[in-house]
């Protein structure tokens, strides 16, 4: 039987645009553990005009959050993640070099 937290976590992740100009920053639970991802949050504050991002699923297209530079994404119902699988941010036509950030929130169980 899993066990459920009751909090909410909250947690960070962070790159670097390649050369390309892309960034791609994926996150997910372990093996043992199921994510109800009610929030996603990004930032890139230098994202250029002409700059996208999209919110991905196993690589299945989910939302394109309103701006890349700074917008959330969520609501119910949440985006349920089993263990190994996971979620992308994806940032393209951005300039090499640029940092872009994801603040995610979620609930975590634990089987």
């Amino acid at each position: 039987m899993p066990r459920t937290f009751d909090r909410l976590f909250k947690e960070s992740f962070a790159g670097v645009v390649d050369a390309a100009g892309d960034l791609t920053i994926k996150f997910g639970p372990q093996l043992n553990e199921l994510w109800d991802v009610s929030q996603v949050s990004l930032e890139m504050p230098n994202a250029p005009v002409g700059a996208s991002v999209s919110l991905r699923v196993m690589g299945s297209f989910v939302d394109a959050p309103a701006s890349p530079r700074r917008a959330s994404a969520g609501g119910d119902p949440p985006v349920y993640l089993n263990g190994g699988e996971f979620m992308t941010v994806e940032w393209i036509n951005c300039t090499p070099g640029d940092f872009g950030n994801v603040w995610i929130t979620y609930r975590k169980s634990i089987y």
